[in-house]
């Protein structure tokens, strides 16, 4: 073997060895990167929340959501208009929660929307079944009168005066009591709204202050 032929196997094992040590610190750059990489992400914690009539209440909020019950069945028992019926409501954290059996759709919506008017309450829940679960029968003369008599009941100055609504194919009577003449005149008005082409007969007294 000449000299130069051992010079020539010389620098070949030179760039063999540089190629394996260039080939071992990638593997170990790749392997370290590869380590250090975040893994899966795991998903966020799902937190139970219970629903109001589950979750623990103290003694003052038990107390205040009696208070809100009693003024619920007030309202309900001085409404001509709303029956309860066989629906039980009973109040947790300030929402009504309605169970049992509701006449029907109609009945139970005129149920809740007056539910909402009352203050304090924060939301309704529903859990009812319905006796009568077809589509009831309502005439034009009911819808106008319970449009009214809800708007009436939505007004906080017509709100607390027993106001009556009755309503025929030409005519909206109101009759009952308010505190002052213009509180009289913004029931009529109230009417006004619903009543279409029907004559408005405000029969309503001025209560004496």
């Amino acid at each position: 073997m000449t000299l130069n032929n051992c010079y020539g196997l010389i620098g070949s094992a030179r760039q063999i060895c540089r190629q394996y040590i260039i080939y071992s610190i990638t593997a170990v750059m790749i392997a370290l990167v590869s380590g250090c990489a975040p893994g899966p992400q795991e998903g966020s914690p799902v937190y139970y929340q219970p629903s109001p009539e589950h979750r623990q209440r103290s003694a003052l909020t038990a107390a205040e959501d009696a208070l809100l019950l009693a003024r619920i069945k007030a309202k309900i028992f001085s409404d001509e208009l709303v029956d309860q019926g066989r629906v039980t409501i009973k109040v947790r954290h300030g929402v009504a929660i309605l169970e049992g059996k509701a006449q029907d759709v109609y009945h139970r919506r005129l149920l809740m929307d007056l539910i909402r008017t009352v203050d304090g309450v924060v939301g309704v829940k529903n859990q009812t079944d319905l006796i009568h679960k077809g589509t009831t029968f309502v005439t034009a003369a009911a819808i106008v009168r319970d449009n009214i008599q809800m708007a009436l009941l939505q007004d906080p100055d017509t709100a607390p005066c027993p106001i009556q609504v009755a309503v025929t194919r030409q005519e909206v009577i109101l009759t009952g009591s308010t505190r002052s003449q213009p509180i009289k005149q913004k029931a009529a008005a109230v009417a006004k709204k619903f009543a279409g082409d029907r004559r408005i007969l405000n029969h309503l007294s001025v209560a004496d202050n």
